[in-house]
């Protein structure tokens, strides 16, 4: 049995796709904008079961398979992927390294794919614009994510932000699966999708990253100016983003503050 519900991008900036498919070819073909190929490694009758969302510049997605494969080919150009495991039953290797459900794979457009799954794997990921995924994290993180994250293999993580950005992409994808309508509305793409950027830098912070808190002024000055913007813009969908470039702070000084 397939179910299907796509919205065109030629009428909408948003996509959503929900399939039952029934052997790996069918599965491999389910990504958008990826060229792979999938070859089944273990005997036995496949099934899976493939998600999608595409809105903004942003691919958020999950795939869930009974039988080991191999998967091979590239995400589009121009992106960057990041994808945490859901369930994990069985060995499996990225690029060669043993692959488990406190793993967090990276990979960037232009770079070759090379994933032998789990007999039964679930997996949750998000590909993105790497320009744009960069940009908010120079706007609003002062960091250069793309300078700090390999072309492709594992992100180093402990368990509790493997966690935080398992349950994060889930919590987003069952709430666009209850009411995909949500993303004909440009200020909620827009959220999301900072959102969902702020969530990869988050799980790609390391302990070195802490810095020390603004001091009392600072933090009374941001606030002042974060007040002012707010009220000059009283009528305008505002996001942390925003007030981040806005007031030339980062996300962690704006919180402090």
């Amino acid at each position: 049995m397939q179910i299907l519900s796509h919205l065109g991008i030629t009428d909408r900036p948003f996509r959503s796709k929900v399939l039952q498919t029934m052997d790996a070819d069918e599965h491999a073909a389910c990504l958008h904008d990826w060229g792979q190929c999938y070859d089944q490694l273990s005997a036995g009758r496949f099934s899976g079961c493939f998600e999608e969302f595409v809105f903004n510049r942003v691919q958020l997605f999950r795939e869930r398979a009974n039988q080991a494969i191999h998967e091979s080919g590239h995400p589009w150009a121009g992106s960057r992927t990041l994808a945490v495991p859901v369930e994990v039953e069985g060995s499996g290797w990225f690029c060669g390294e043993a692959f488990d459900i406190d793993s967090i794979i990276t990979l960037k457009g232009g770079e070759t794919l090379d994933f032998r799954t789990p007999r039964v794997h679930e997996i949750v990921a998000i590909t993105a614009d790497a320009n744009e995924l960069n940009n908010y994290a120079l706007q609003v993180e002062h960091r250069d994510i793309e300078a700090e994250l390999c072309p492709k293999g594992f992100i180093p993580a402990d368990r509790d932000r493997v966690q935080a950005l398992r349950a994060f992409l889930s919590t987003v994808m069952s709430s666009l699966r209850a009411t995909p309508e949500m993303l004909e509305h440009a200020s909620i793409r827009k959220a999301l999708e900072h959102a969902v950027y702020g969530a990869v830098l988050e799980a790609a912070s390391s302990d070195h990253d802490q810095r020390a808190a603004p001091s009392g002024r600072t933090r009374q000055i941001v606030v002042e100016r974060a007040r002012e913007y707010m009220h000059a813009h009283i009528d305008e969908p505002i996001s942390v983003a925003d007030l981040c470039v806005e007031l030339r702070v980062s996300r962690r000084t704006l919180q402090y503050s």
